[in-house]
């Protein structure tokens, strides 16, 4: 048998055009690192940033110590964090659907710290930050 590391996943995104543009389909990759965000054409400006702090804020926690910070309790429901970097819907759906792998838009009221740790494999099954923790 033989691993190898995926490149990515990719999301199917409807763009409604403009004054000087068709209406159509495009496919994006999903970003999964700070990097990434701020290159993906799945936000805006403003989105880029946020989204790239929060992905920042993943790949720094340390899910061994479960870590409580004034800002931040891995008990609380992820809604809680996603408000505390005020993501958009559209990114929450991305990140907890194409990132974290639900199906359905339950992870929302689920313990952050699960949807961590799956942010966290994805983020490893990828290649770019070493042994899953």
């Amino acid at each position: 048998m033989e691993w190898k590391c995926i490149d990515g996943t990719f999301v199917y995104q409807w763009d409604k055009g403009g004054m000087f543009s068709k209406a159509k389909g495009i496919i994006h990759k999903v970003p999964a690192t700070a990097k990434e965000a701020v290159s993906s054409d799945l936000m805006g400006l403003f989105e880029k940033n946020r989204c790239r702090k929060f992905f920042e804020f993943c790949q720094d926690y340390d899910l061994e110590k479960k870590q409580v910070d004034k800002d931040f309790n891995p008990n609380d429901n992820f809604s809680t964090l996603v408000k505390r970097f005020g993501l958009e819907t559209n990114t929450t759906d991305f990140i907890g659907h194409a990132v974290a792998l639900y199906t359905n838009d339950d992870f929302l009221e689920k313990a952050s710290y699960d949807t961590l740790c799956k942010i966290k494999l994805y983020m490893n099954s990828i290649g770019r930050y070493g042994n899953y923790k």
